[in-house]
């Protein structure tokens, strides 16, 4: 995190003047630099101070955690997530722990902690991410003036058995991976998800656990970019199957269970 290009500063009840957001290139995880928050609001009785950093980023496939680096300044400050989904409903995603470390501390937060931003709603895959709201906290003294600074770097997401990926590079897939289906366990139809990093010949195959070929959903060539297909299994039997995807001899494969 260390381009603001993309990003805007917005925030409830806080000081304008003493409220902003910069890059630090002396404090960060990851060089060349990372976000730096700096606060300033005056306590109001009752009143809750909010900070958000906005954006609007694509991301791929179906991740399972969104991870960030964070550097606080010991209050227990609050962050959640919000992101919208494929049919552009909002969904909150909030940290189960507080941020307080005055050292970077890496956070890993679960997409399946997900809430409809709305009364109701179901979560589909892709994402875009909206959003980090900061809920700023204090000792809640009325008149007294608060400050303080709060880093953030490493905005990244995980896909079941893979390591983090950057949410910032999401634009371009600089790997080639299969990274799941949702929703798994299925019934009758899911989304399997995947990216290429270079052009190639992609077969997408499924197979029953006795490794007999139940359907093929691709086989064409493809350029680089994050596909997904949808599978329907109707006519199949509750069971396990595997999702394999093939690029001229380059394989991933992932296990897909049907509940009927």
């Amino acid at each position: 995190m260390d381009n603001l290009t993309g990003w805007t500063l917005d925030h409830l009840l806080m000081d304008t003047a003493g409220t902003k957001l910069s890059i630090s290139t002396d404090t960060f995880t990851t060089a060349p630099g990372a976000f730096k928050v700096d606060y300033k609001f005056t306590y109001q009785t009752g009143a809750t101070n909010y900070i958000y950093l906005k954006s609007d980023i694509p991301v791929f496939g179906v991740p399972d955690s969104i991870h960030l680096d964070v550097k606080a300044d010991g209050p227990q400050h609050h962050v959640t997530y919000s992101v919208t989904d494929e049919d552009n409903e909002l969904f909150r995603i909030t940290m189960a722990q507080y941020i307080t470390s005055v050292m970077f501390e890496e956070t890993k937060t679960a997409v399946s902690r997900a809430v409809p931003g709305g009364t109701s709603g179901t979560l589909y895959f892709p994402l875009r991410f909206k959003e980090i709201q900061i809920r700023l906290s204090s000792t809640k003294i009325p008149g007294q003036v608060y400050s303080g600074t709060i880093y953030f770097d490493n905005l990244q997401v995980s896909y079941p058995g893979n390591p983090p990926v950057s949410v910032e590079d999401e634009k371009l897939p600089t790997e080639f991976g299969l990274w799941g289906n949702y929703p798994n366990p299925f019934n009758p139809e899911t989304k399997i998800s995947y990216s290429l990093s270079r052009s190639g010949f992609t077969n997408l195959t499924i197979y029953d656990i006795t490794g007999s070929v139940v359907k093929k959903l691709m086989s064409e060539y493809q350029s680089p970019g994050s596909y997904q297909i949808s599978w329907n299994a109707s006519h199949l039997p509750s069971g396990i199957y595997m999702a394999v995807l093939n690029v001229e001899g380059e394989v991933r494969v992932h296990k897909m269970v049907l509940l009927k």
